[in-house]
């Protein structure tokens, strides 16, 4: 391992404050564009109703995404309940439609009484 000199060592570690300087001022720009651009929004009563307004675009196309999907959802399991049960409802129409035909018969003979009265 070769030795470093004093000279060597002092280089390695101004370069590596150099390098933590220059990350500092990065992060420090970052923050005052940050603070600048806000206070520059929340002051213009129109760049505060546009950004209002996209985020309330954000949030609608959110929420009718999501309806979209919990609407497939529901689908889904709806046409699969209806394929499994088609044959039971199949057998429940039959079933009731006699009952049907007799109610709409009394109904049909209870209108021709009434209209041979009046």
């Amino acid at each position: 391992m070769p030795t470093l000199t004093p000279q060597q060592i002092w280089r390695i570690r101004l370069v590596g404050a150099m390098i933590g300087l220059l990350v500092v001022l990065f992060f420090a720009a970052c923050v005052v564009t940050c603070i600048r651009h806000k206070a520059r929004i929340f002051r213009d009563p129109r760049w505060r109703a546009e950004m209002l307004t996209r985020r309330e675009e954000w949030k609608t196309k959110r929420l009718y995404r999501k309806a979209a999907c919990k609407h497939r959802f529901r689908s889904f399991f709806r046409r699969l309940g209806t394929i499994v049960g088609a044959a039971e409802e199949e057998e429940k129409q039959a079933m009731l439609a006699p009952q049907d035909d007799l109610v709409v018969n009394r109904e049909i003979s209870n209108l021709r009484a009434a209209h041979q009265f009046v």
